[in-house]
């Protein structure tokens, strides 16, 4: 392995072949992207960087226009797309090229599961594994611009040149401490959460105090939430041009029935009631004519503060478990699997895991609660509280 890249710039959708063709040959391949995305709804491609060991090619998308070959590489499950945080890049993918790569390895992930700080970035990974500092400056550079600069091109090159040294570094880390698998399984879900993310029909219940609202105010909430995801796509804007996310609350909780009273919502903006205030108030009226059984059901309630000691126990308990294991505490949905265990308690008066809690997990998830003796752990506490 040489110290520096070779680096080859892609312009041209003859050069993208010969490329791919190339790929087609190898086990594995880096990927990483640049992109800007502050007005837009849609990350904007400024880049996107691939090679395998030293060879490095930087593709320029603003020049390509047959994306062929590299869907083809994204198709062949024989090539393991190497990538590091790759939410964001997936969302890049999905959109450009309508597809997404397939097996990914998330080189973030991989140091989760090998107990390091959760979500670490990039260049401190690096410098973990490698003793090596890597520059920062280029992070918010302008990646629309042509030419690049001389030191963009080496700061993108170098993103993937590491992530080629790494990848097998932490394959086989993980291989040695049996967590490949749980690795492999959790990457594959960030490919189906990406896909989910591009259909986000049942977001509008994660509103910030949606609980709050009865049946009438919830399909207000849903209609309005469907409003503002479909015209800022549509727009290619961010949602909050649409409608601030601090309004959707109040929206559907007092639903106003004229441009005065929604100029009397919270963080609602002159701009936003001028382009779409209409459209709003539409929602909402369609919402307040909808039949009953149209209506979406009442959202959970706050679990009552005589419960906490049991949330507190399985939290304890996943602890501790988390920290045998030794990955990071995040992997393990702690809120969420106390909060569905304690309320499937609460209705019937045994510890079990909720079956639509069990189909949201991985299997390695679903082994660390049923086999790894929490339940058993919940009985006994239970038998002791009533002694």
């Amino acid at each position: 392995m040489n110290d520096a890249p070779n680096i080859q710039w892609i312009a041209d959708n003859n050069s993208l072949a010969q490329a791919c063709q190339t790929w087609q040959t190898h086990s594995y391949l880096g990927l990483d992207t640049e992109f800007i995305r502050t007005n837009t709804f849609y990350p904007i491609p400024g880049l996107i960087q691939a090679g395998y060991d030293d060879d490095i090619v930087l593709i320029d998308p603003q020049a390509i226009t047959d994306w062929t070959p590299l869907r083809d590489i994204f198709e062949n499950h024989d090539i393991v797309k190497v990538m590091h945080a790759a939410s964001e890049d997936l969302e890049v993918f999905l959109q450009l090229l309508e597809i997404l790569p397939t097996p990914i390895f998330d080189t973030q992930l991989a140091a989760s599961f090998l107990g390091t700080d959760h979500c670490m970035g990039y260049q401190r990974l690096i410098e973990r594994l490698l003793a090596i500092n890597l520059a920062k400056d280029q992070t918010r550079s302008n990646w629309l611009a042509r030419p690049l600069t001389d030191h963009q091109i080496r700061y993108a090159a170098l993103d993937v040149f590491y992530l080629n040294r790494i990848y097998p570094i932490l394959s086989n880390q993980l291989k040695t401490q049996h967590r490949l698998e749980w690795h492999k399984e959790d990457c594959a879900q960030l490919i189906q959460s990406a896909r989910l993310k591009a259909l986000p029909d049942e977001a509008w219940r994660n509103v910030k105090r949606a609980w709050k609202l009865n049946p009438r105010q919830l399909a207000a909430l849903r209609a309005i939430y469907a409003f503002r995801e479909q015209t800022a796509k549509k727009s290619d804007v961010p949602r909050n041009k649409v409608i601030p996310i601090g309004s959707l609350w109040t929206l559907a909780r007092f639903q106003p029935d004229s441009l005065d009273q929604l100029k009397r919502i919270e963080r609602m903006t002159p701009v936003c009631i001028r382009l779409h205030g209409e459209a709003i108030l539409t929602c909402i009226r369609e919402a307040q004519t909808l039949p009953e059984s149209a209506l979406p059901d009442p959202l959970p309630t706050p679990l009552p503060s005589q419960v906490k000691p049991w949330i507190e126990a399985i939290r304890d308990y996943c602890i501790t478990q988390i920290e045998t294991l030794g990955i990071a505490r995040e992997l393990i949905p702690i809120k969420y699997l106390a909060n569905g265990m304690v309320r499937e308690y609460m209705t019937s008066g045994e510890f079990t895991v909720p079956e639509m809690l069990l189909e949201t997990l991985s299997n390695w998830r679903k082994e660390f609660l049923l086999e790894g003796g929490l339940i058993e752990h919940l009985n006994t506490l239970q038998k002791q509280s009533q002694e």
